[in-house]
């Protein structure tokens, strides 16, 4: 347990990227809500405001790792700012975890963008769910749909991709409320996932193989 709690600690800061960003659906997205929120506006942010809410934040943090540092507007801070941010976003044993909101990830630094997963809330939201959708369909019908779930055609980086998201939402599902189940789950989707960095491993075994396995864990 205490791996798995490593892991989701230690994920990548995150560019939150949509055309029109509705605070609500960013919180819903990556559940928190607004209570576990320090949140600052890239628009109306100066080098020393800046530095002052990122001590704070870390403080805070510190005390209470529930809480998420978002940055609406990310993508208006000036060159200067976003030059502060690199440090702290470099920090892999800090338990801040970042979210840059913007609208256009190409104002946003390059140097910023390697250290950061980038999410596209336009393109994300709904493969991501309808995923989640198929996967419990899955473990709601048993071995018998698992099977005939992973002999659709799928490319790999399409299940690669199914991994991610379970394994996101599981995340958000265990900060939520820690579930012994959801944490075995979870664990065997990181484990498949470094699986498949195997070129060797079979990606529609390697699928069938973890939800039939999650499927067991269901039902336990």
């Amino acid at each position: 347990m205490d791996r798995i709690k490593y892991m989701i600690v230690t994920m990548l800061p995150k560019i939150v990227v949509g055309k029109k960003i509705d605070q609500e659906k960013v919180r819903h997205f990556f559940g928190f809500g607004v209570e576990n929120e320090i949140s600052l506006e890239g628009n109306e942010t100066n080098v020393k405001d800046l530095r002052g809410w990122i001590n704070f934040a870390k403080n805070i943090v510190e005390q209470d790792a529930n809480f998420r540092l978002v940055i609406w507007n990310a993508d208006e801070l000036s060159k200067e700012c976003q030059a502060v941010l690199l440090k702290p976003l470099e920090e892999k044993n800090s338990k801040s975890e970042y979210y840059l909101v913007v609208k256009n990830d190409n104002g946003i630094l390059p140097t910023i963008l390697s250290r950061c997963e980038v999410v596209n809330l336009d393109k994300s939201e709904s493969f991501f769910e309808s995923s989640w959708l198929e996967i419990v369909k899955c473990w709601k019908g048993g071995p018998a749909k698992c099977v005939i779930y992973t002999d659709k055609k799928m490319e790999p980086e399409v299940i690669k991709g199914i991994f991610l998201d379970v394994a996101e939402r599981l995340r958000l599902e265990v900060r939520k409320k820690i579930n012994g189940k959801r944490l075995k789950i979870l664990s065997l989707a990181l484990a498949s996932l470094k699986d498949l960095s195997n070129s060797k491993v079979n990606p529609r075994l390697c699928l069938e193989d973890f939800l039939l396995q999650s499927w067991m864990v269901t039902r336990q």
